[in-house]
């Protein structure tokens, strides 16, 4: 039932600006590569790819697991919630040198486009921009250019993706590891008096004794990861061809939910009524 009211309303948006603004496929493709970033993109590859076929390291990388983009992409989003923070920054560098070392070893190889690119790249620098123009630079920078790190990733995810069935396996691992992190959340919250409640301000919120945190150490990025895996999930239940995948990602969506209530995170509750709004 749900599947025919959202290819109904895929009807209704196929075509629209919504559509043509984001998901058009070839839109300003000409413009974009005509563009001076582009220009300077393409000199240096071509620079790099002179130096590696001189030196042989395309034939030496031949087959090599540094070149597999999908997979250290595939393990830095798995293990995004779970592993400690410098363990996701070296692993995001490693999809990075992956994508890198990919384009450099193979001529005919494109990065991809989509019209969502220029979003995210401006996105990325007015974030960048803001580091050197905050009250206090030195406390901005490392949390700045962490965020401008994740936020480029994007580069590395759309790129990695060659075939359907590795949207498939990632969505659905994705999801998975949404569950683990919300039965811990879960396991927290029937065992308070084993977690500190620091994130809960009891002059202003009597009411609320303990915030559930899971994995993330803090609510609010509990609730933003929910915020990106929840609606991943929902994209999961409607590409699903049989029922038991469906009941999956229903039960993934439902204890996420769950979950992201009991963060008490009042942004994060708007954040997941707009996302649903798009969605």
């Amino acid at each position: 039932f749900l599947s025919k009211i959202g290819q109904f309303l895929l009807k209704i948006i196929d075509g629209s600006l919504l559509a043509g603004i984001f998901l058009s496929p070839n839109e300003n493709v000409a413009e974009t590569r005509g563009s001076i970033f582009f220009k300077i993109y393409r000199l240096l590859r071509g620079i790099g790819w002179k130096i590696f076929r001189a030196l042989r390291l395309n034939k030496l990388l031949e087959g090599s697991i540094f070149k597999m983009v999908f997979l250290w992409a595939s393990i830095t989003v798995i293990l995004a919630p779970i592993a400690p923070t410098m363990i996701i920054i070296l692993l995001s560098l490693a999809g990075f040198g992956s994508l890198v070392l990919y384009l450099l070893c193979t001529p005919r190889a494109e990065l991809k486009y989509y019209p969502l690119n220029k979003y995210v790249y401006v996105f990325a620098a007015v974030y960048f921009i803001s580091i050197f123009t905050s009250v206090d630079v030195k406390g901005s920078l490392y949390g700045g250019c962490l965020t401008v790190l994740f936020i480029m990733f994007y580069m590395v995810m759309t790129n990695c993706i060659k075939k359907k069935i590795q949207f498939k396996a990632l969505v659905f691992v994705i999801s998975a590891v949404g569950i683990l992190v919300s039965l811990y959340g879960f396991y927290q919250y029937m065992n308070q008096s084993k977690f500190g409640g620091v994130w809960v301000d009891t002059d202003m919120f009597q009411s609320i004794s303990f915030r559930v945190y899971s994995t993330l150490g803090n609510p609010n990025v509990l609730g933003e990861y929910f915020l990106l895996v929840i609606p991943t999930a929902v994209a999961g239940f409607f590409v699903s061809r049989n029922n038991i995948s469906r009941l999956f990602y229903v039960a993934a969506v439902g204890a996420m939910m769950i979950c992201l209530v009991i963060t008490y995170s009042r942004g994060c509750y708007i954040g997941i009524m707009v996302a649903a709004a798009v969605f």
